[in-house]
């Protein structure tokens, strides 16, 4: 895999779209300072995924966008394209080529594409893993990088290491499983915390699951039972019934025959009415229509006047109907005559405009044909111009730096003569220096063993201090799990006490739907009502029992509302007390006096619990005649006295009831109960407000421990420091005694490398001053070339000024076409508006005359209509007035028929009256037998809706299914029996089975998700062992390797000398620092940041080359890394980059010639124009060729 090309626009200085093209082997990048060349690397560096714009050399990421220039606007955004050759498959992907491209704009907003199609960073991140190549791998290295190999940290010098290696990956994997075990650890403390919640749960509901099944079994029992009792006497009251309606239809019978008599009576008497009554309406009938006539008379005689004044009207409207036609006709003409001159003018003005536009666009193609012609050449021969002045610019760098290398060579060639006398003279120091390294190596070793002794006594005071911070940090973590596990209680108490837990599914849907509005007049169940103290809940409890749950209303119309909700949803019942209906229930005031200065009577019940006066009487019926003491011994007594009248409860739960009943026993009190909950949801408010105070202290206490702590860690830090120091001076003086021993034996080898840099300087000088003359004649060449260019401008731009005249011509022809357009185009603006308002007026005039013409027509059909109806007026007065005598004589007949009809009717209602007083004497004895049916009806009904209510059970089902079991005496014996039974079970939640099936579901869930992540957090300790005890091996393999090409390189580079890497901390390989040791030729043996900046540079590229040697990169750039070099390590550092350069592709920004001249090609970088970067690419050989030719 290597780099094919990279394409920018808009990045920093590339302001046109810039495509470089690259090859294997050596790509030099060469140019002037601030042309551009560095942005090359920056451009790389970036689409690899950088994201500090401080490392890019801006402020902020919008700060890399080509900013414009004087004659450039901005870009408003930035794009770079990689494409790589992935013929090898590298790369992930099934694709021979390869395109990553980043995009910035302006707005803030980035992209990532590759192969043109949008993805994350993550994905860049990816495909590049472990191909060596990235923002911050050894594929592109700076000389701040280089600088920083040497002058780093021996603990951040390891990075490049693990780098080769290809451990960063683990590390991150093993940061990410760090990560999720810590999640995971603390999802399990959570869940841990509610499993522990969970079982103190479990056990209680499961007894109250039990109860309530036995429950269950019983009521089940018993309403089956019931409901055969039922069924039977429903049987029981059907057959008295079916007597009665048998005795009652004999009695109908007769009613019916008297019925049909009256009937047939009352049948004829409302005939004679209905006769009567038609007759009366007849002769009313016959008076309307007299008086109805002879208003028609009257009302015909007046319209006949007023039809005759009407024709006398119309005849005058149709004359000015006539002359308002004759002055519309000649509106119309004159509007339509003034219509058609108007379009002529508008037709005209708008061919003349289309002419002037046509001269118009013809003149304006002419002068702009002309302006671009000459501007192009000019354009032409000006780039040509500014690219031979770069050019000269460059061979005169080029000559100033050849001349500069030469007196440096000579410099060097002087230098060389000195060290020769020099290392005589270092022969005759070795010994005395070296009595004197022992000296000061004995003087730190007792420094060293003192400094030891006093860390040792501080290591102990800081581990006390330690534990008790650690001491202080568990007690807070204990007080947070606490306040935790506190927390969730009080939470899981509201939330019970939010959903009524523990109440009946009656009063549940009461409460529920007194919450949501639905029913109204609720106060609340007993148990919400009154405050009970600690020390009487479980008298309470077993005094109220069932009591608890029943509801107080407002008052009885409350009540029978919240019943009849509860058959309405079938939600099952519930026991209400109005308190306009409940009354007080008080002990006798001489009961009252002698148990009131008994010390063991702790008081009577009513008056130790809390509630609102406005239930008062409500709590005394319940408990006013209830007496409270402190033991059954003194109950037992108090009883005895009483005459066991009273009943009588213990703090310790035992009862005696009125009647001498004992019940007692041991009281195992599971879960919360009613009363119970108020009291522990307040304790648990108290102690979370107890814990949240301890944890404020325990945090301050932290926190002084901590300080302590950091106190005692300076401290130790100082004197490990301290003696840290006095390790590396002893750990310098070894060094320097070890070089001692080896400065005799590389004293020889020194005076050899030192004539072999006689000789190879001498050689460099002479093919210095060879090139300094080619360059002085490639010099003369280009400023020839320049002076042809200066005068092919200067005739230019003499013809361009002289075709400004025709230029101001043409523009001063365009001005007055444009006038003249702008002129025509109003003209026919105003033009079209007149015609358009002409053509508006024309039809107006045109409706007026049609609605005119339409008004004439009806006036005359009006005139003609007029006649008819005077006409037929006069024949309809003849007609009513001889209809008006005929209806009086028809009154006269029908008034004597009348009088016959009266006269009968009397004498049949006579009769009528008399059957009537017969049919009464039936109907009181039927009615006597309908209340009898109906009696037991109703009983039958209630007892059928019992069944539908109560048992959703229809009679025939139960009569069929349900048969007695015996005889019904011993039925309902046993109903009795089994709901003693169901009364002795006391208090039942019956909500605890599906409670208990809930919690024991989640409670069973929850432990199979901690046993999970219990796997998972040991399947992930295990991972990171894994990881661990790979990188250490892959780690330990990678440094041998490198430190063996380290140490052959350097020789190589330096040509001589020694190196070595060394481990600060062989036995833990996970962190240990990377130590750096060279002994340049002629020198001692040292660390690196002992070196010059030279060696210290031609040193890290020593490493640099080491690594890639070990882990192969597919391309590096190189960003001027050998700036500080001389010229003779700048030769071997680039001979040993074009032997490197068939494993690995190099792209060199440089501009020291020796790195040039291994160049396989070379990008010249300019600015032809200010502050755009331009390219120029050229094959090294084939430049050689030319001055090859030239020579």
């Amino acid at each position: 895999m290597y780099l094919k090309r990279i394409e920018t626009i808009g990045f920093k200085s590339f302001a046109d779209k810039t495509v470089v093209e690259f090859e294997q082997g050596v790509t030099a990048v060469v140019g002037p300072n601030g042309s551009g060349k560095s942005n090359i690397s920056d451009a790389i560096r970036w689409v690899l995924g950088e994201q500090s714009a401080k490392s890019l050399r801006g402020g902020k990421m919008e700060d890399i966008i080509f900013a414009g220039t004087s004659t450039r606007k901005p870009l408003n955004f930035a794009e770079v394209t990689l494409v790589l050759d992935n013929s090898c498959g590298s790369l992930p992907i099934d694709y021979e080529e390869v395109s990553i491209t980043r995009r910035v704009y302006r707005t803030g907003d980035s992209e990532y594409l590759i192969n043109k199609q949008k993805v994350r960073l993550k994905d860049v991140v990816d495909l590049i893993m472990d191909t060596g190549i990235g923002h911050d791998s050894l594929s592109i290295i700076s000389q701040d990088k280089v600088k920083a190999i040497v002058e780093a940290r021996v603990e951040d010098r390891r990075v490049i290491i693990e780098e080769a290696a290809g451990v960063l990956k683990y590390k991150m994997r093993k940061k990410e499983a760090t990560r999720k075990l810590e999640s995971t650890s603390d999802n399990l403390s959570r869940v841990q915390d509610i499993i522990f919640e969970l079982e103190d749960q479990v056990e209680p509901l499961r007894k109250q699951s039990e109860q309530a099944e036995k429950y269950m079994v019983l009521k089940q029992e018993c309403s089956d039972s019931e409901i055969s009792v039922l069924a039977y006497d429903i049987k029981t009251l059907n057959d008295q019934m079916e007597r009665s309606k048998k005795e009652r239809k004999d009695v109908e019978f007769e009613h019916v025959s008297i019925n049909a008599k009256i009937a047939n009576d009352e049948r004829r008497r409302d005939t004679l009415k209905q006769n009567q009554q038609a007759q009366e309406r007849q002769l009313e009938q016959l008076q309307a229509d007299l008086v109805e006539t002879s208003e028609w008379i009257q009302k015909l005689q007046g319209q006949r006047d007023v039809l005759k004044e009407r024709h006398k009207n119309a005849s005058s409207n149709k004359e000015e109907l006539a002359e308002q036609q004759a002055q519309l006709e000649s509106r119309l003409e004159t509007s339509q005559v003034e219509l058609k001159t108007a379009e002529e003018a508008m037709t005209k003005t708008k061919t003349l405009l289309e002419t002037k536009q046509s001269q118009l666009q013809k003149v304006s193609e002419e002068y702009q044909h002309l302006e671009e012609n000459l501007k192009i050449q000019l354009d032409t021969t000006r780039d040509a111009y500014f690219e031979d002045v770069n050019r000269l610019a460059s061979v005169k760098n080029q000559y100033i730096a050849i001349n500069q290398q030469i007196k440096r060579t000579e410099t060097t060639l002087e230098r060389i003569n000195e060290d020769e006398e020099k290392a005589l003279l270092d022969r005759d120091a070795l010994v005395q220096e070296q009595e004197t390294f022992k000296a000061q190596y004995g003087k730190f070793e007792t420094s060293l063993k003192e400094k030891r002794d006093l860390y040792q006594q501080l290591y102990k005071e800081h581990q006390q201090r330690l534990k008790q911070a650690e001491m202080e940090t568990n007690r807070h973590r204990h007080l947070t799990h606490q306040l935790d596990k506190m927390n969730n209680r009080l939470q899981w108490l509201e939330d019970a006490q939010k959903d009524f837990s523990g109440f009946n599914e009656g009063v549940k849907k009461i409460l529920k739907a007194r919450e949501q509005g639905q029913v109204s007049g609720i106060e609340g169940a007993v148990a919400e009502l009154v405050t009970v103290p600690k020390e009487l809940e479980l008298a309470m409890d077993v005094v109220l029992g069932p009591v608890m749950q029943q509801i107080v209303t407002t008052n009885d119309d409350s009540a029978k509302k919240a019943i009849d909700f509860l058959k309405k949803h079938h939600a099952g019942r519930a026991t209400f007390l109005p308190l306009n209906v409940i009354k007080s229930r008080l002990l006798p005031l001489d009961v009252q006096n002698r148990i009131q200065g008994n010390q063991d009577v702790v008081g009577v019940a009513s008056q130790l619990v809390g509630y609102d006066q406005r239930y008062r009487q409500i709590v005394e019926n319940i408990l006013g005649n209830i007496i409270v003491t402190k033991d059954l011994n003194v109950a037992k007594n108090l009883a005895k006295q009483l005459n066991y009248r009273y009943r009588i409860v213990t703090l310790e739960g035992d009862v005696i009831n009125a009647g001498g009943a004992m019940t007692g026993g041991a009281v195992k009190r599971q879960g919360s109960s009613l009363l119970r909950q108020k009291n522990e949801i307040e304790d648990c408010q108290r102690q979370i407000q107890q814990l949240t105070d301890e944890l404020e202290q325990s945090k301050v206490l932290q926190e002084e421990w901590a300080q302590t702590v950091k106190q005692s860690e300076k401290e130790l830090q100082k004197v490990q420091l301290a003696g840290e120091r006095l390790k590396e001076k002893m750990s310098e003086v070894n060094q320097q005694k070890l070089a001692f021993e080896y400065r005799e034996k590389s004293q020889n080898e020194r005076e050899q490398l030192l004539r072999i840099e006689r000789r190879e300087h001498e050689a460099e000088l002479k093919q210095l001053v060879e090139k300094n003359n080619q360059l002085a004649e490639d010099r003369l060449v280009l400023e020839q070339r320049i002076e042809e260019a200066k005068a092919t401008i200067e005739t230019l731009e003499e013809q361009l000024e002289q075709q400004e005249e025709l230029k101001s011509q043409l523009l001063q022809q365009m001005t007055e076409l444009k006038v003249d357009v702008a002129k025509l185009e109003t003209a026919l603006h105003n033009e079209c508006a007149t015609f358009e308002r002409l053509k508006g007026e024309t039809e107006q005039v045109r409706t007026r005359l049609k609605e005119l013409l339409d008004k004439i027509a009806e006036s005359e059909q009006a005139l003609l209509g007029n006649d008819d109806e005077v006409v037929q007026l006069e024949a309809n007065l003849a007609e009513k007035k001889e209809k008006r005598e005929g209806i009086i004589e028809q009154i006269q007949d029908q008034r004597v028929t009348l009088t016959k009809v009266s006269q009968e009717l009397e004498t049949l209602e006579r009769e009528v009256r008399e059957s009537h007083k017969v049919q009464q004497k039936m109907a009181e004895s039927l009615n006597q037998l309908d209340v009898s049916i109906g009696k037991v009806d109703v009983e039958m009904d209630i007892m059928i809706k019992k069944l539908e209510e109560e048992y959703q059970m229809t009679f025939d089902h139960a009569n069929e299914n349900y048969p007695l079991k015996g005889s019904i005496e011993e039925i309902k014996s046993r109903i009795r029996s089994i709901k003693g039974q169901i009364a002795a079970l006391g208090e039942i939640n019956v909500g605890a089975i599906q409670e208990y099936q809930r919690v024991k579901e989640r409670y069973d869930f929850l432990t199979t998700q901690r046993d999970d992540l219990i796997e998972a957090k040991a399947t992930l300790e295990e991972t990171i062992n894994e990881m661990d005890q790979e990188m250490t091996v892959k780690f330990k393999e990678t440094f041998d390797l490198v430190r063996e090409q380290y140490m052959e390189i350097f020789k190589k580079l330096f040509g001589g000398g020694s190196a070595d890497l060394v481990l600060t901390d062989p036995h833990d390989l996970l962190h240990t620092g990377v130590e750096i040791i060279a002994q340049p030729p002629g020198t001692k043996l040292k660390t690196s940041n002992l070196l010059s900046g030279g060696q210290k540079a031609l040193t890290s590229i020593a490493l640099l080359f080491a690594i890639l040697k070990v882990r192969t990169v597919p391309f590096c750039v190189l960003d001027e890394v050998e700036a500080a070099l001389d010229e003779a390590n700048v030769a071997r550092y680039a001979n040993y980059l074009k032997a490197f350069s068939n494993e690995t592709q190099f792209i060199v920004i440089t501009h020291r010639k020796g790195t040039m001249e291994k160049a396989d090609v070379l990008y010249g970088v300019t600015m032809q124009e200010r502050g755009v970067t331009k390219l120029v690419s050229v094959r090294m050989d084939n430049v050689s060729d030319y001055m090859d030719d030239e020579k």
